[in-house]
């Protein structure tokens, strides 16, 4: 059984298989989870906070921090592996040195034998030459240096051989599976911390959508109240003319079908107005002076309905400059928007160029028929 590496003080909880050894992780504490939930409390009220952009940077600070350290954590892992894997290589290399000089030390023993026992010039009944007579002769009639026995031959040698190739084949299948369940660990890792980032973009996102509803929402009511009570201000001067040409029509009527005209000047005053059609004639006094009363009102009705168009106006010049700052406040936004998206984009691509110099690849060199990170980072984006 190989040695194992301490893990207990590793931030990977994971369980560590080598040569049929297992370590199981330690439990999670109260006080991580308390901590955790702790965590996740904050960071929903720094979400939820109104004055809040949208956008939680501390959250994502952290989450950048926590997966380099991850990918440190597991370069660090893949390291120990492969100085494990360099030390049970060496091993090997080792042993295999040993049974070749092993191997080397019987064939040199095998031929010294030769050269010193089975000379033809020591034969002492046969001749080794004559296939013929070595045939009829008895198999237990022959000697050693009859080439049909060998003494100190290795007759396990193969079978030997072969369990030591399906050991060695035995452990590299182990050791492969531990690598690749740790592999398989960390890739579930990053899987998860990749859904939670892309749940929070998500968050925020529909955020940002809410409220921009919720201002396109105003805008419309806006646009409704205004249009309400201009159609509203309308419909009463429609009123008001209607009303006026009633009058008008009555008076005609009652000019036509009213009696003879009156010289008695208080009947020609009815509701403030002039009836023409019971006074027989004013003096030139009196007709100045309702002209000049009809002038004052009528510089009243002008100066009424001016400061009725100033107020217009005003409301008017307030609504252009409320649409103003709305079209203000929405280029702001999409600006700020553009420029997180922007730094967000900077960010990725920093941390995908981290995570590529942690696994060996220099800064700028593109992987050949790879996609990273790298690429959609530039687009602010991490996937398509």
């Amino acid at each position: 059984c190989g040695s194992l590496d301490d893990t207990d003080q590793s931030k990977d909880r994971r369980v560590v298989r080598m040569r049929g050894a297992v370590i199981a992780p330690e439990p999670v504490s109260v006080e991580k989870i308390q901590s955790r939930a702790k965590f996740d409390e904050e960071r929903r009220a720094r979400v939820l906070n109104p004055k809040n952009p949208g956008i939680d940077y501390a959250a994502l600070q952290t989450q950048i921090a926590e997966k380099q350290a991850a990918a440190q954590a597991a370069a660090e892992e893949e390291e120990r592996m492969a100085a494990t894997l360099r030390d049970y290589d060496r091993l090997t290399v080792m042993n295999d040195r040993q049974q070749a000089a092993m191997r080397t030390a019987r064939l040199q023993d095998v031929i010294s034998y030769r050269q010193e026992h089975q000379r033809p010039e020591l034969a002492d009944s046969y001749e080794l030459n004559s296939k013929a007579k070595i045939d009829e002769a008895p198999s237990e009639d022959f000697g050693v240096s009859s080439l049909r026995a060998f003494d100190g031959e290795d007759l396990e040698f193969a079978a030997r051989k072969k369990a030591q190739q399906q050991q060695t084949q035995q452990w590299t299948a182990e050791a492969e599976a531990a690598a690749a369940a740790a592999a398989a660990a960390i890739e579930e890792e990053r899987r998860l911390e990749f859904a939670n980032l892309t749940a929070t973009v998500a968050a925020v996102e529909r955020e940002q959508a809410r409220g921009a509803s919720l201002r396109a929402a105003a805008v419309e009511n806006a646009k409704e109240t205004n249009i309400e009570m201009a159609a509203k201000r309308r419909e009463a001067e429609r009123q008001e003319r209607l009303r006026q040409a009633e009058q008008a029509e009555a008076d005609k009527l009652a000019q036509l079908s009213g009696p003879l005209l009156d010289e008695n000047p208080a009947r020609a005053l009815h509701n403030g107005k002039i009836l023409a059609d019971r006074y027989k004639g004013f003096s030139q006094e009196q007709l100045d002076e309702i002209y000049a009363t009809q002038k004052l009102q009528a510089g009243e009705l002008a100066a009424r309905k001016e400061a009725e168009e100033e107020q217009k106006r005003k409301f008017m010049e307030l609504q252009t400059y409320q649409a103003a700052q709305l079209h203000l406040a929405d280029r702001a936004a999409a600006r700020l928007r553009k420029e997180r998206a922007a730094q967000q984009a900077a960010a990725n691509l920093a941390a995908a160029e981290d995570r590529r110099g942690n696994k060996g690849v220099p800064q700028g060199v593109v992987t050949q028929n790879e996609i990273s990170d790298s690429f959609f980072s530039q687009f602010g984006k991490s996937h398509r």
